[in-house]
């Protein structure tokens, strides 16, 4: 098991580093002629044409693939047998030794996470095929008591969720409320900010994507309890990180104009005054606590959600 985990931190930084800029030397000739595609149309988004294609270099991609490492990885994630767990906690040395095979799940779906941002759809084995890893995680993440496997199961969730929203995900995730709500319960329980953060970038993608189906009545249905989450519960959450991504997603959720047919009945411009309001008074309560890194996105966020509640303001008037 140790061997295993070892094994997958070294996949996890070898993916990391296929998206980083040392690769880019690796193959110059490569590299010109994807220029040279480039300059052929620069308003082409080459990545939205093809589905956005694997982001590490082919000779890394070639070994994945061959080596269906992504099938590998996924097989370690899958828990024990109840029976096999009750041998186990039997003894000492078995708890031990259960214990190991839960961390060895947890840097599974770390290295899980980084395999999903990284690759293509299709190295991933299509929609349908990442799905059912999505319905999985998903048990994880409600079922888990375990404060490091509920991290590591939601970030991987959530790179999951950003890859299937932005690819075919409409047509496959067939998402009931029942579902929804259980995720929303384990963002509203958890003290660990880093999962609201996670729950909040799930429930976001999901909302922005059914935002291009409000025309179906059960899409809109699900739609709305999302969006009333991230306003109840995201907004007001007391860690401003979770706020300010909060805001963005509810921003491109409502990006649309058309989406105003549930915007205004939803009465969120006076819930959005009351936030604005409130992010005023937590950020200077919090601001010498907050690092740089963290004040920048929640600054902007505040700008933007003036902006959005002036604009929204005129839309009504219309």
């Amino acid at each position: 098991l140790l061997s295993q985990q070892t094994a997958l931190e070294i996949l996890t930084n070898l993916i990391s580093l296929g998206e980083s800029e040392d690769w880019d030397e690796v193959d110059e000739e490569e590299d010109e002629e994807d220029s040279m595609v480039e300059e052929v149309d620069e308003d082409v988004d080459v990545g939205e044409a093809v589905g956005q294609p694997s982001s590490v270099p082919p000779q890394l991609l070639e070994a994945v693939n061959s080596l269906k490492l992504v099938e590998k990885v996924l097989e370690r994630a899958n828990p024990l047998p109840e029976n096999v767990v009750s041998i186990l906690q039997s003894s000492s040395q078995g708890k031990r030794l259960y214990t190991q095979f839960e961390n060895t799940r947890v840097r599974t779906f770390l290295c899980l996470s980084n395999l999903v941002e990284a690759l293509g759809l299709e190295d991933l084995g299509g929609a349908t095929s990442l799905y059912a890893t999505w319905n999985s995680l998903g048990q994880v993440v409600v079922q888990t008591k375990d404060e490091k496997m509920l991290e590591a199961a939601s970030s991987c969730m959530r790179a999951v969720t950003s890859k299937l929203s932005n690819n075919q995900g409409m047509a496959v995730m067939n998402l009931t409320l029942n579902e929804l709500e259980a995720m929303v319960q384990v963002g509203q329980n958890t003290e660990i900010a880093e999962v609201r953060m996670n729950m909040v970038h799930i429930v976001g993608d999901i909302a922005v994507m059914l935002s291009r189906a409000l025309q179906d009545p059960s899409k809109a249905e699900v739609f709305r309890v999302l969006i009333g989450w991230l306003v109840d519960g995201g907004c007001k959450d007391p860690d401003l990180r979770v706020v300010a991504e909060s805001l963005d997603k509810l921003f491109d959720a409502f990006s649309e104009d058309d989406t105003d047919a549930v915007f205004f009945p939803l009465n969120l411009l006076p819930k959005l005054r009351g936030i604005r309001n409130s992010l005023k008074i937590k950020m200077a309560a919090q601001k010498r606590e907050l690092s740089a890194d963290a004040l920048g996105p929640i600054n902007m966020a505040k700008t933007n959600l003036q902006r959005f509640i002036k604009y929204k303001e005129k839309r009504q008037k219309v």
